[in-house]
């Protein structure tokens, strides 16, 4: 009997670490949606809910998970904004259209994604 409560002690503690690095690693992905949507919500001038709209249309019309898109996102404007010296909408654009172009659906027009940017900033224009 004591063996077999070992084992379901052991099996316990195996299976605690394995939900407590999966909730680790959900965090991890929404801190990085939160900081992309962040990104777009100041580039844009957008709402929390335009941002996240946008990151789902970029991972939808690509493929690509969004958090993904979320990370490269994160990693590579503050980069690419300096390396560049460049306005952050400009590098914002480069990013989010690179992102797995290639990996488009047949069926999608490859222009959608200009488009869809260009969609946004006359709406935030409007709003000027």
């Amino acid at each position: 009997m004591s063996a077999n409560y070992q084992a379901d002690g052991a099996a316990e503690r195996s299976e605690q670490l394995r939900i407590t690095e999966a909730v680790h690693e959900i965090a991890e992905h929404r801190a990085s949606i939160e900081q992309a949507k962040g990104m777009l919500m100041y580039i844009y001038d957008i709402d929390a809910d335009r941002a996240f709209e946008l990151l789902k249309w970029r991972s939808q019309t690509t493929n690509v998970k969004l958090r993904a898109i979320a990370q490269r996102l994160a990693e590579e404007l503050p980069r690419s904004a300096s390396d560049r010296k460049s306005d952050l909408r400009s590098a914002a654009d480069e990013i989010l259209l690179a992102i797995d172009e290639s990996d488009d659906p047949p069926d999608e027009a490859p222009t959608s994604g200009p488009r869809r940017l260009r969609s946004l900033e006359a709406s935030r224009s409007a709003k000027d």
